[in-house]
């Protein structure tokens, strides 16, 4: 039942979350706040 459930989880890519840990520390991670605002009206929409 567990392994039914996790099927549908993605993986975790360690690096690339990494690399976003770190670029969000140094002040280099940018934000397309146009984009962003997709997302959000598209999540909202799935409810």
């Amino acid at each position: 039942m567990l392994e039914q459930k996790l099927t549908g989880v993605p993986e975790v890519d360690t690096a690339r979350v990494e690399a976003i840990k770190q670029s969000i520390e140094d002040g280099s991670y940018q934000i397309d706040s146009q984009e962003l605002a997709r997302k959000m009206i598209d999540f909202e929409g799935d409810f």
